[in-house]
């Protein structure tokens, strides 16, 4: 496992720094949708997802790859991994080619998807698509591609299954256009709607709700006459405003500073390169300078050559090259016309732009806009032209801005400079300089300039606020070499506005909801990277222009976690040299480490293989292993393996960390105990911010947790009842006076699996086999029995609760009687309210008076364990009752969704026992469910077990032995319906049901 040597100790340091955040400004009109923009992951929900069956099928046949998922459709956001070949000759047919043949699994809507761009890198090609439902564009949606020499090296899929939209707006576009200006205090110049609506996805944690919108947009200005303009998302049927963002990008925190959308370029003054004469050619030849200010205003002003300026020489237009170095071919002397305008800049100030008319000589000419142009406007003119030709060095392709940006000198107001599809510098006043004199100011207005007019020649949106101003940092501090941004921007000081070699800022702690301040977060993440690779800015420049073609920056403001982690991944792919991204990069080390210094990391890639111990020994020491299996690079994230374990009914988790014995084995020790003890266990990978980011069982570490591991010491089964053939508790009413429901009642029955989506066994809500281990196992209690291809709803819990409860059990003959139970819940709340579905309780009094045992609202769509010592929570009598209810309240309507099912009720007592692992969990898979012709499976080891097939009516249909642990087995001939596979007892692997059909 790789690891870096002071990593930790770093990262804690900087941490620390959190709390001194800066002086900001956040817009008050400024309005997200995103709820918690400083959540990054649910760490259970992404485990969760990576254990369902689309991924998992995708890595059987592509290991290696990882992912993190879209927590709101459930689909991967980002997987990455080898090179995976794709045939097709462009770019755009490869990426269709991948999407047709290996995303099938993911049940993408791929028929709303259309083409939107590539482009094309040294290293690779990024295909986008974007959604389309019904004639309307759905925001924050596209499938990107990203090919290298070898194949697909990373796929995302933001994409949505829109339904149950009305799709008839109730407001107009004019009304939107009204509303979108609702409490902004400011000059309303102007507001409008776009006429085509669109669908905007708002939701978390594996749900969202489609909102039909109108984009709308709101021109103001205020007192000062510093201009906004608003984009604004405005619901179509409410008349809400879901989302607002001034789309102005500022230099410096305002009230006006939070800026997120493209501005408008002038196309109308766009050039054709013109060719560049220079010295020693032609007749008339000479230099062209002026006093300007080199970087900042406290150092003096001085003679400055002028780049790329335009020369009229008798008719002609010739330029100065980079040193300001110019030729003609007239014969002097001849009239010559200097514009303060060339190929790359425009300057104006009040509309005039400065020119001087004087006769060349023959030969040599020195020539100086002193005097003519004032030193903002030298100055001004000459940082746009650095700032362009560093942009041309890394992006030599990119030609959208191979035209004189029009360069606007004291403007109305003061300290701030922006960029509206123009750069705007404010003249001296209010305590600070002219912006126009500091170099990096242009260079940072500019760099706004970069960012919207690369991604709209590219056909997307640059629309996150806080990247758009930690790029356009970036573009200044790479030119500059310095980590301070704005030096001089204070009339009576030599400081900046922002720098990043001190107190860095850190996500999520830090993301406070204004664009300048976040945008620092990922800026400082590639100035340290800078520092890491050995300040050397050629390499740093190189992985970043690779980077900047993946198009991080469409997500909306309040997305900045997931486009943090967008830039991390596409970053270490442009280190990459292999199109293998899981054997590591060149310089990984000091890229994990520079942006994880911001709190930037990638997502766990670890899976933990654990066998829980069911029984021990009372007095021995219970050794715990797992193995925990890493990829690249969460290694380097892994902090430790936890191993937590509480006792009986201690309170608190005892904590111990799992040593790495070899390889990938993990152990630790529970402390030996005294018979009739209960002890709870799970285990956690913990990662460098203390974050437990993969758990076994998944959500035991939760506020509302799944079940456990439980192990029982020192007791032995004294009663059982496993709804098959052994009934030693009794008979269990299914059903008691009080319960409300009206479908989904307690009954015994062979399970017959329900599926959210019948092709994805991950979807799974009913149980689709009982628990009981061996062949004599096949009954188990249910909440209606499901039918075959029938939906998830028909027979689930409706309208109220239903109970089963078991008779009076007589536990006096038994010292300290343990009680374990495995049960099932799948719980969809309807609506935005929860409620509990899942209660068990305790008796001793016959029923009289019960005690809670458990309570829940979280689902466990799996069969799971949970024990109790019977002495905790009631006396030990011969009226023992337990009672299982599954709940649907009336108020819920038929929305909700509860399926529930429990197997195989044991009492314990003491005796003499060994070590009992749970071998009845292990389970083979199967694909298709339901199946037509052909059934894939996949066995958990490499053993070769006889399976055999049996119908409902429990006759074997067809039996084989297997030759491989991957298998596939040919039903066509098989009737539709219900079937069980099962194998030899000795391979301990358990019964699966399938459908036919």
């Amino acid at each position: 496992m790789r690891t870096i040597t002071t990593f930790v100790a770093l990262v804690a340091t900087l941490i620390s720094f959190a709390g001194n955040n800066p002086d900001f400004h956040r817009d008050p009109y400024a309005i997200t949708y995103v709820s918690n923009p400083q959540k990054a992951w649910d760490f259970t929900l992404q485990q969760q997802l990576r254990e369902s069956a689309a991924w998992q099928n995708f890595k059987l046949t592509n290991p290696g790859w990882n992912v993190v998922f879209n927590e709101r459709s459930g689909l991967p956001h980002r997987a990455f991994g080898k090179a995976i070949p794709a045939i097709g000759n462009t770019p755009q047919e490869q990426a269709e080619y991948f999407i047709a043949s290996f995303l099938n699994g993911f049940d993408l809507p791929i028929e709303e998807f259309v083409f939107k761009t590539t482009y094309t890198t040294g290293k690779y090609s990024q295909v986008e698509f974007i959604q389309v439902h019904e004639g309307m564009e759905v925001y924050d949606s596209r499938i990107a591609i990203k090919i290298g020499q070898a194949g697909v090296v990373m796929f995302g899929t933001d994409a949505y299954e829109i339904s149950d939209l009305n799709t008839i707006p109730v407001i107009t576009a004019d009304d939107a256009a009204q509303v979108a200006s609702f409490g902004i205090d400011m000059n309303i110049l102007s507001t409008y709607s776009t006429a085509s609506l669109k669908i905007l996805p708002i939701g978390a944690s594996g749900q969202f709700t489609s909102h039909l919108v109108y984009e709308s947009w709101v021109k103001a200005e205020n007192e000062n006459g510093v201009p906004a303009r608003y984009q604004c998302f405005v619901d179509a049927h409410s008349g809400e405003i879901l989302y607002r963002y001034n789309t102005i990008y500022h230099i410096t925190a305002c009230d006006l500073c939070n800026a997120s959308e493209k501005g408008k370029k002038d196309e109308g003054k766009r050039q054709e390169g013109k060719k560049v004469l220079t010295m020693g050619m032609m007749t008339v030849e000479g230099t062209l300078t002026g006093e300007a200010h080199a970087l900042v205003p406290f150092v003096d002003s001085e003679e400055l050559e002028l780049p790329n300026l335009a020369i009229s020489i008798d008719g002609s237009t010739v330029y100065t090259d980079d040193n300001g170095m110019f030729s003609s071919p007239a014969i002097g002397p001849v009239s010559a016309q200097f514009e303060l305008e060339g190929l790359w800049s425009s300057v104006n100030t009040n509309d005039i732009t400065p020119s001087f008319t004087i006769q060349l000589a023959e030969g040599t000419n020195n020539v100086s806009f002193t005097g003519e142009a004032n030193v903002k406007e030298i100055s001004a003119y000459r940082s746009v032209n650095l700032i362009h030709d560093h942009m041309k060095q890394w992006l030599p392709n990119f030609t959208g801005l191979d035209y004189a940006m029009p360069t606007n000198i004291d403007v109305a107001g003061e300290c701030n400079a922006y960029y509206d599809g123009e750069i705007n510098f404010f003249d001296a006043g209010g305590g600070c300089n002219a912006t126009s004199l500091i170099a990096d100011v242009v260079y940072h207005e500019y760099g706004h300039g970069i960012n919207n007019i690369f991604y709209d020649d590219n056909n997307m949106g640059f629309n996150n606020g806080a990247m758009h101003e930690g790029y356009a940092d970036f573009w200044a501090i790479s030119l500059t070499g310095n980590p301070i941004i704005g030096p001089g921007f204070f009339a009576n000081s030599e400081d900046g506005i922002r720098r990043y070699d001190i107190d860095p800022k850190v996500y999520p702690q830090d993301l406070v909801g204004e664009v300048h301040a976040d945008g620092e977060i990922i800026c400082g993440a590639w100035y340290d990277t800078h520092l890491l690779m050995g300040g050397d800015w050629d390499a740093t420049m190189a992985l970043f222009a690779e980077t900047y073609a993946g198009f991080q920056a469409t997500g909306m403001n309040g997305t900045e976690g997931q486009l943090y982690f967008d830039v991390l991944l596409d970053c270490l792919q442009a280190d990459d040299d292999n199109d293998d991204i899981e054997d590591g990069t060149p310089n990984d080390l000091a890229i994990i480490e520079g942006f994880a210094i911001h709190g930037i990391y990638l997502l766990a890639g670890a899976e933990i293989d654990h066998e829980n111990v069911l029984v021990m020994p009372d007095a021995e020491v219970i050794n715990i292993e797992a193995d925990i299996q890493v990829q690249f690079p969460y290694g380097i994230y892994l902090e430790e393996v936890k191993l937590y374990y509480r006792v009986n009914d201690q309170a608190t988790w005892s904590e111990t960390t799992m040593v790495n014995v070899q390889d990938e084995l993990f152990e630790a020790e529970i402390p030996a105990q005294e018979q009739g003890n209960v002890i709870a266990y799970y285990i956690s990978l913990v990662d460098i911010y203390g974050n437990q980011t993969g758990t076994t069982p998944v959500g035991a570490n939760q506020d509302d947790p799944t079940l456990p591991y439980f192990t029982i010491v020192g007791m032995e089964t004294v009663l059982e009842h496993d709804s098959d053939l052994n009934s030693e508790l009794g008979v269990f009413e299914t059903g008691v006076a009080g319960d409300l429901a009206t479908a989904g009642q307690w009954e015994v029955n062979v399970p017959i699996g329900s599926y959210f989506d019948p092709l994805d066994e991950s979807t799974i809500a009913s149980p689709d086999h009982q628990h009981t281990p061996g062949d004599d196992g096949e009954f188990c209690f249910i909440t209606g029995q499901a039918s075959l291809g029938g939906s998830v709803f028909d027979t689930d819990v409706d309208d109220g609760g239903t109970t089963l409860e078991s008779p009076n059990v007589d536990l006096t003959d038994y010292e300290m009687p343990v009680i374990s139970y495995w049960r099932w819940l799948c719980y969809q709340p309807a609506g935005s309210g929860q409620f509990v579905p899942w209660y068990v309780d305790v008796s001793d009094d016959g029923g009289n008076t019960w005690v809670s045992v458990e309570e829940t609202f979280t689902q466990d769509r799996a069969w799971r364990r949970n024990v109790i010592r019977v002495e905790d929570y009631v006396d030990i009598t011969d009226e023992f009752r337990i009672r299982f209810i599954a709940d649907d309240p009336i108020f819920q309507g038929s929305g909700g969704l509860v399926e529930a099912a429990v197997d195989d009720i044991y009492i314990w007592d003491s005796g003499e026992v060994v070590s009992v692992a749970d071998n009845a969990l292990v389970e083979a898979r199967i694909w298709p469910n339901p199946a037509t012709d052909q059934l894939y499976l996949l066995l958990p080891s490499e053993v070769n077990p006889v399976f055999r097939i049996f119908d409902q009516t429990g006759r074997e249909v067809l039996a084989d032995r297997l030759t491989a642990s991957q298998e596939v087995i040919d039903i066509a001939t098989l009737a539709d319906g219900c079937y069980v596979i099962s194998f030899d007892e000795e391979s301990g692997i358990q019964p699966v049901t399938f459908i036919k059909r």
